[in-house]
């Protein structure tokens, strides 16, 4: 993707929550996702797959996401992208918000166009981490 001559088309809300350990009642941890912020993105698929997992008809569509370098956006982090028109959640809420399609963050390139800490590209896939 080159992220300076498309600057433009970075028109998805994206929502991105990160993974936070809370204590459980038997003195471990369990996971959690935390809203750590929205940011305006570019989406392209660029893959798509059809699989009959257990008598269903399951898709798996992979997409790439540009968004504006974060220090806080790792694999296995969790993007919503939100519907059009949809309430942006707030920062550490644990709720999930009305999005389009869960994804979660594969890979991560933090110098997708050779200008580091510019742009970064995400590598999704559809599913939850739960």
């Amino acid at each position: 993707m080159s992220a300076r001559r498309n600057l433009g088309r970075m028109r998805h809300r994206l929502t991105i929550f990160g993974v936070v350990r809370v204590p459980d009642e038997g003195g471990g941890y369990e996971r959690a996702d935390a809203v750590i912020g929205t940011v305006w993105g570019r989406i392209a698929t660029v893959g798509a797959l059809e699989a009959n997992t257990y008598s269903q008809l399951q898709e798996r569509v992979t997409h790439k996401a540009l968004i504006r370098h974060r220090a806080d956006v790792d694999q296995g982090s969790t993007v919503y992208w939100l519907n059009a028109g949809a309430a942006e959640p707030e920062v550490a809420s644990t709720a999930a918000p009305d999005g389009i399609a869960l994804y979660v963050v594969t890979a991560v390139d933090a110098d997708p166009d050779g200008r580091p800490g510019e742009f970064m590209e995400l590598t999704l896939r559809q599913g939850g981490n739960k």
